[in-house]
């Protein structure tokens, strides 16, 4: 399972993590936590996924749901809880083991592009545009022909929204370029997502050029396989 580490969540010393599969299978949430942060997350995820799973031992919380439409809503909610800030999501996909191996043949060699790779979205979208797509032809190509390569997509934003909300777009933005990835047939497992929020802008969010810049998800090379 993805492991994720947030910074200054509560009093004392806490970790969010979470794991999931969002082409099958159930998403996990793992945290340690404390009691009533975890009745806060149960709280939460109950008023927008139904038939959820969760358990709280004193110290982790974990949250399974069933059902494809409700998994990132899910996720958002935790993020959303008062208490928990700066939040790392780190998410695997588990595609289609055989048609990413076909999808890996198709591609004998391709250039390694140059690192982050940056892939802009549109103010409050978390949906790919047609500049965002292009941007992640060179990746896509390089990745397929190097399936043992892993790399991490971070999900950024402008300063626009609250902070919680900063914190599920850039999650939402990450997960987007997850899940494209792994649809052009990226080996499962090689991609994992943060989400950053407002953080570490690129530009000036004192005007829309600089605002558009800062909307974006970097991928950028990760030591873990």
């Amino acid at each position: 399972m993805a492991t994720a580490v947030g910074r200054g969540l509560v009093a004392g010393s806490c970790a969010l993590a979470l794991g999931g599969s969002i082409a099958g299978g159930s998403v996990l949430v793992a945290t340690t936590i404390q009691d009533d942060l975890c009745q806060r997350a149960r709280a939460a995820v109950s008023v927008v996924a139904a038939n959820v799973r969760l358990h709280c031992d004193g110290r982790n919380v974990s949250v399974v749901v069933p059902d494809t439409a409700s998994r990132l809503p899910a996720l958002a909610a935790v993020a959303q809880v008062p208490g928990i800030d700066e939040v790392d999501w780190m998410i695997h996909v588990r595609g289609d083991p055989a048609a990413a191996q076909r999808a890996r043949a198709q591609v004998v060699d391709a250039p390694e592009p140059s690192w982050p790779v940056v892939v802009p979205f549109g103010g409050g979208k978390a949906g790919l545009s047609k500049a965002a797509r292009h941007a992640l032809v060179p990746l896509v190509r390089y990745l397929k022909a190097n399936p043992k390569v892993a790399v991490r997509a971070v999900g950024y934003t402008d300063n626009g929204l609250d902070k919680e909300a900063r914190s599920s777009l850039g999650m939402l933005r990450a997960v987007t370029v997850l899940r494209h990835l792994n649809d052009e047939g990226v080996a499962a497992g090689s991609v994992r997502i943060a989400s950053r929020g407002a953080a570490n802008p690129v530009a000036s969010n004192k005007s829309e050029a600089g605002r558009a810049k800062n909307r974006r998800v970097e991928i950028e090379l990760t030591k873990e396989s």
